[in-house]
């Protein structure tokens, strides 16, 4: 994801992103971009980065902002760039972690946000529920590390049905131009949730529309 302003929850990336681009400036996250209104939590990334022509980038573990919750990187970061914040650069992070041994320590920026931790110790399954970590609805430990365990809680992985809520303009009579009497225009569209009541959008989901260039509306 680019910028994300609704709540990221139970996802995990895996890849490896390579930037050879000395004219990219941008900022680079494992997880989401930038989430300064939103929120991620009970997530993780092992995404690997490499630069090699990158000294413009920022590379942050899970996301350059916003507020995380209950999550961890635990790829690893190789290169040169601008500056490299294991979990993110500002924002909030509670009881989230990083593996040191993935990240050299000269390449970590001054303010870093987040808890380093051994990568032997991501094996404790007791340092994570010491730390509030929920195993009984959504984590389990795998072989070196906590993973998701999508077995547990199965509502929160049920398809949701979204329907549109189309609103068209009212239409209005003109005698001198009777082919546009029956056309109208949209005025809004919203998404209906399934499981939500009337008027709520507990998944802030936007919908963004636009007419094709040279077309004209026939509703």
């Amino acid at each position: 994801a680019d910028t994300v302003e609704g709540r990221v929850s139970r996802c995990q990336v895996t890849g490896t992103v390579t930037v050879n681009n000395a004219y990219f400036n941008g900022n680079l996250g494992g997880l989401v971009g930038t989430a300064s209104q939103g929120r991620v939590l009970n997530s993780h990334s092992d995404v690997n980065f490499a630069g090699t022509n990158s000294a413009g980038a920022t590379v942050s573990g899970l996301a350059y902002n916003g507020t995380i919750s209950d999550s961890y990187y635990y790829g690893t970061i190789d290169g040169v760039f601008k500056a490299v914040y294991p979990v993110m650069q500002s924002g909030s992070a509670e009881n989230t972690f990083y593996n040191q041994n993935g990240i050299a320590s000269s390449h970590i920026s001054d303010a870093t946000i987040g808890q380093k931790l051994p990568k032997a110790t991501f094996k404790s399954t007791s340092y994570f529920t010491n730390a509030g970590w929920d195993f009984e609805k959504c984590w389990k430990m795998g072989d070196a590390k906590p993973e998701l365990d999508f077995e547990k809680n199965t509502s929160l992985n049920k398809q949701i049905k979204v329907g549109l809520d189309i609103r068209l303009k009212t239409r209005t009579y003109d005698a001198n131009t009777a082919d546009h009497n029956v056309k109208t225009e949209i005025e809004s569209i919203t998404p209906v949730i399934s499981n939500a009541q009337p008027g709520e959008n507990p998944y802030n989901l936007k919908i963004e529309y636009q007419l094709k260039e040279g077309t004209t509306p026939t509703y």
